[in-house]
């Protein structure tokens, strides 16, 4: 079923801008939460921040490369 419904381009470029969307949302949370924590400090800032980033485009990345590998055949 999962090979099935990705194989539509349209399905699988709305799945993949939302997935966009989440890790943008992701990002966020992780550095308010840091935030909120006490951990965000001006010598901190900028590495907690790279950090937030750098997770959520790890779950961004490893969740598109489902649709991805269908989209170019690896997966049948």
């Amino acid at each position: 079923m999962v090979v099935f419904g990705f194989q539509n381009t349209v399905s699988s470029l709305v799945y993949l801008f939302g997935l966009a969307a989440l890790g943008f949302h992701l990002s966020h949370g992780i550095h308010s939460a840091l935030q909120t924590l006490g951990l965000l400090t001006r010598d901190t800032l900028f590495i907690w921040s790279k950090a937030a980033f750098v997770i959520a485009a790890a779950f961004f990345f490893a969740y598109i490369s489902i649709p991805a590998c269908v989209l170019v055949g690896m997966v049948k």
